[in-house]
């Protein structure tokens, strides 16, 4: 196992500890005569007068030689990996997560800020202010849903981008990051405890575990024993419950927007005249009007494609039961995590 600087230095801590104790015992020997087989004790005028290295010299010099042998060692340098001592913890990930949130919002308002004014086809409806379109993207990644600007206004191009952050914003999807550090610092990490705060029995006390294990191993029955030898360990468990709630996450999303959208989508294009989908004197593809109300309603966002929201489907009983059964999924992933 190679040696870090801090070992080399604790080893020399250690040995100028020793080389005082050495010190001081060889002071005390220098009170005998060691000529005579005896150790007759010298006079002790004699000793005072004699002339002999002080503790002090005696001491400087044991440690100007056993730093100069260490000096002299090459130190290896531990080959590890970028972030190779990392240690990932949960409080990490509330930072992340919360520096996401800050930078979704300023980069999206500044996005759509751009778009409604700098673009080519520039908004003619309405003015856009950075304040407004970074007000508008801040409540709708946090899923508040208050606006200051008409979001059915907006360009094509500003509703998908708003539609993009709001999908990589939504609670679910935003924990999402977390769980796979989590599993990948458990499959790639060997010998290393990754969940400080999960076990008592941690990967650094396997052989305190192993020996709290063996005591009962022995008063079970053989057949017993093999059944419990392959059980799996805490760490694969834990491993093997981040994948599932990956999985999961990422299956129910799959379910719930593939359902929603072909239910709305299919509801729309054969049950609605043209009137119903028109905004801005521009008949809106129903695809789109349903993959819109779909994330909107699920991530619990608030907005709509139509500046009077959805109040012409007010009599519209199918969609209306398709949005609210859609939309209490996102409490339910909550309560998975």
């Amino acid at each position: 196992m190679p040696l870090s600087t801090r070992d080399y230095q604790r080893e020399r801590r250690n040995s100028r500890l020793a080389a005082g104790a050495l010190a001081y015992l060889t002071e005390g020997f220098d009170l005998f005569d060691t000529d005579d087989t005896s150790l007759n004790r010298t006079p002790l005028n004699n000793v005072c007068n004699s002339p002999r290295p002080s503790n002090v010299t005696l001491t400087n010099n044991l440690i100007s030689f056993i730093e100069g042998q260490t000096a002299h060692k090459s130190i290896p340098t531990p080959k590890t990996e970028l972030f190779g001592n990392y240690r990932w913890k949960m409080s990490h990930y509330f930072y992340i997560h919360l520096m996401t949130y800050i930078f979704n919002g300023l980069f999206g308002g500044l996005i759509i800020f751009l778009i409604e004014n700098y673009s080519s086809s520039p908004n003619k409806y309405m003015v856009v202010t950075y304040l407004d379109s970074w007000f508008t993207t801040v409540s709708t990644i946090c899923s508040c849903g208050l606006t200051t600007i008409d979001f059915a206004q907006l360009s094509r191009a500003s509703q998908l981008v708003m539609m993009g952050f709001a999908f990589i914003s939504g609670f679910a999807m935003s924990t999402l990051p977390a769980l796979i550090i989590k599993a990948q610092t458990h499959k790639t990490t060997q010998g290393t405890n990754v969940d400080d705060d999960n076990e008592k029995c941690d990967l650094g006390n396997d052989d305190e575990c192993e020996a709290s294990n063996t005591r009962w191993d022995h008063n079970l029955p053989s057949h017993v024993r093999a059944e419990l030898a392959r059980l799996p360990t805490p760490v694969k468990l834990r491993y093997r419950a981040y994948i599932m709630c990956i999985v999961l996450i990422l299956g129910l999303y799959f379910i719930i927007y593939t359902t929603g959208f072909i239910a709305i989508g299919t509801w729309l294009q054969t049950h609605s005249s043209p009137q119903y989908l028109m905004q801005n004197n521009i008949t809106l593809s129903p695809w789109y009007i349903s993959g819109m109300l779909t994330l909107f309603s699920f991530n619990q966002n608030g907005l709509t494609p139509f500046s009077t929201s959805l109040t012409r489907y007010a009599d519209d009983v199918f969609l209306n039961i398709v949005l609210v059964l859609v939309m209490p999924f996102l409490p339910l992933l909550s309560f998975l995590h």
